[in-house]
């Protein structure tokens, strides 16, 4: 809590080319107070593509980010 989240390049699928996996806690707070309501456990996969962009193969959750 209060930390940015995590961003890591790993080879997960043993291809050869690492992935970027970003992953943490998320906050939910009231917007009175700034209260947190839930946390909830994020992790995200985005392979690199041949034109050297980012796309996202995998979530767990329906929080979305932008690279």
């Amino acid at each position: 809590e209060g930390e940015m989240l995590k961003v890591e390049f790993a080879d997960l699928d043993g291809d050869g080319r690492r992935e970027m996996v970003i992953s943490g806690l998320v906050c939910f707070t009231d917007q009175k107070v700034d209260r947190v309501l839930r946390r909830e456990a994020v992790v995200f996969i985005y392979a690199l593509q041949p034109d050297r962009t980012f796309k996202q193969v995998y979530r767990n959750t329906d929080v979305r980010i932008d690279p």
